[in-house]
């Protein structure tokens, strides 16, 4: 992979459209985009869409903000990113905590070209529509099968790539 593929803010361009549509189409309330850095191989935060605030999104999204990288094989992101592989966990207690925003269901969807990871989309939390609120996060809500093969089906659209079928559950 060359390092002008983890460029701002263009990678999160080219990331933006497949995000909101995940999130329109399995109800939920934030999605991102990490990629493996070249030089370091930590998965980076290059995209951001969803309920946060506008101020924290477009700074993440412009390449103006710091954020927490994972190691391969560390959290749910790192899980997918090493296996190759779409990772669903709707158990908030097996979510490991690592940011300010609570997580109570995560669904991460590698996305390969060529047998080689280019980066990981990730949902959280479901949301249920309000009278009056709009939508909020649906604390028992918890990601099915059609919407993992939604997900899958929309990086294969996007990326015009075919999306890994192995999916581990938790």
């Amino acid at each position: 992979m060359n390092s002008a593929f983890i460029t701002f803010p263009s990678h999160a361009t080219r990331y933006l459209p497949l995000l909101r549509k995940a999130l329109s189409v399995v109800k939920a309330q934030k999605a991102n985009i990490m990629c493996p850095d070249p030089s370091t191989g930590l998965l980076k935060l290059v995209a951001v869409w969803g309920q946060l605030p506008t101020d924290i999104r477009d700074a993440i999204n412009s390449g103006q903000a710091e954020t927490r990288s994972f190691n391969m094989g560390e959290g749910v992101v790192g899980k997918c990113a090493a296996s190759q592989q779409i990772i669903c966990v709707n158990k908030a207690y097996l979510i490991p905590p690592y940011s300010d925003f609570s997580v109570y269901g995560i669904v991460s969807v590698p996305i390969v070209i060529n047998g080689r990871l280019e980066a990981v989309m990730t949902v959280t939390n479901k949301v249920k529509d309000h009278d009056t609120l709009g939508p909020i996060i649906d604390v028992e809500g918890q990601f099915t099968q059609a919407d993992i093969d939604h997900l899958a089906q929309l990086v294969e659209r996007y990326m015009g790539i075919p999306c890994p079928t192995r999916v581990s559950t938790y």
